[in-house]
C-alpha cells in the first residue's frame, strides 16, 4: 500500500513553478501573524499554509541530481521551509508578546510591522517569546563574534569536503570489500548534515550581523549564540533534543511531530509516553 502511494504521488501532476517557490510565502505569514489578531487573519495565515505545502509537494524540483550535497541541503530548505510555514500558522499572537494594557480584548495587540515579521522569520528559537527557550539552555555566545564565527565557519567547511570526500570515496566499493564500509559511510552523511546545518546558520547570523550594522542599529550577539553545543556528549534522546540540538526548530518539530504522535498514543491509551519510549 506504501509503494502505491508512493507511485500516485511520484505520478501526480506538477505545477508549473519550482517548489522552492513555497519559501516566498513565508514573509506574508509573518507578517499576518505580527499584525493585530483577527479571524480573516488567521483564515488568511491557513490558506497561505494550504498555498505553501500545495506548491512545496506538486512544485517542479529543482535539478540537483549532479550534485548530492546540493540535493541534500536543498531539500532540508523545502522541509524547513514547510514546517516553518506551520508555525506561523498555529503560532497565536499571544504567545509572541504580552498585550498591551489590561484588557484582554485582540485589540489591545499592536502592530510590530515588518520589522516583527523579519524577527518571526529568523528567531527559529524564540528567543525573548512566551514559546522560546531560556538562554540557559543555549550555548555560550562567542565572545570575539566575528572571529570566532569566522573560524567556526572554516572548521566546518573542512568538515564538510572530508565527509564528502570519504562518502565519495566509499560509495564506489561494495560493503564486502570494505570492512566497516555502512557504518563509515552513515557517519559520513552525520558530518555532512551537521556540517551544512551549522554553515547554513553561520552565514545567515552574518548577514543579519552586516544589516544591523549598515542600518546603524547595535548588534545583539546573545540573540545569536551557536547553533550547536556538544551534540556527542547527549546521554538521552530527551538530552539532545532538549539541549544538545540547541532548540533550533523546537517548536516546529513539537507542533509537526511530538504533539500529534503524543495526542495519537493519548487516544489509543497506550501506556506511557514518548520520552518514555525515546529514553
Amino acid at each position: 500500500m506504501l509503494l502505491d502511494l508512493v507511485k500516485i504521488a511520484h505520478n501526480a501532476p506538477t505545477l508549473p513553478m519550482h517548489n522552492y517557490y513555497a519559501a516566498l510565502i513565508l514573509p506574508l505569514q509573518a507578517r499576518l501573524l505580527v499584525a493585530p489578531p483577527s479571524s480573516l487573519n488567521t483564515t488568511l495565515r491557513a490558506v497561505l499554509l494550504c498555498i505553501a505545502i500545495g506548491v512545496a509537494f506538486f512544485g517542479e524540483t529543482f535539478d540537483t541530481y549532479d550534485s548530492f550535497s546540493a540535493g541534500v541541503n536543498y531539500n532540508l530548505f523545502i522541509a524547513g521551509s514547510c514546517m516553518h510555514a506551520v508555525h506561523l500558522t498555529f503560532t497565536k499572537r499571544s504567545q509572541i508578546d504580552a498585550p498591551k494594557g489590561n484588557s484582554s480584548s485582540k485589540h489591545s495587540y499592536g502592530d510590530l510591522g515588518w520589522s516583527g515579521a523579519f524577527e518571526m522569520l529568523i528567531n527559529l528559537r524564540g528567543m525573548g517569546m512566551k514559546w522560546g527557550m531560556p538562554s540557559s539552555k543555549l550555548p555560550a555566545v562567542y565572545k570575539h563574534f566575528i572571529s570566532e564565527t569566522l573560524l567556526e565557519m572554516l572548521k566546518h567547511h573542512v568538515i564538510y569536503l572530508t565527509a564528502m570526500a570519504a562518502l565519495t570515496r566509499l560509495s564506489q566499493y561494495n560493503a564486502s570489500e570494505v570492512i566497516g564500509r555502512d557504518v563509515a559511510m552513515t557517519f559520513s552523511l552525520w558530518c555532512i548534515a551537521w556540517s551544512s546545518l551549522t554553515l547554513m546558520y553561520s552565514m545567515i547570523t552574518l548577514c543579519v550581523y552586516i544589516i544591523t550594522k549598515l542600518r546603524g542599529k547595535p548588534f545583539d550577539k546573545n540573540r545569536w549564540p551557536p547553533m550547536f553545543g556538544n551534540p556527542i556528549a547527549a546521554d538521552s534522546v530527551r538530552t539532545f533534543w532538549n539541549n544538545k540540538w540547541q532548540c533550533m526548530y523546537r517548536r516546529h518539530f513539537m507542533i509537526c511531530g511530538y504533539e500529534p504522535v503524543f495526542n495519537l498514543i493519548k487516544a489509543l491509551r497506550i501506556p506511557g509516553d514518548i520520552p518514555h519510549y525515546c529514553g
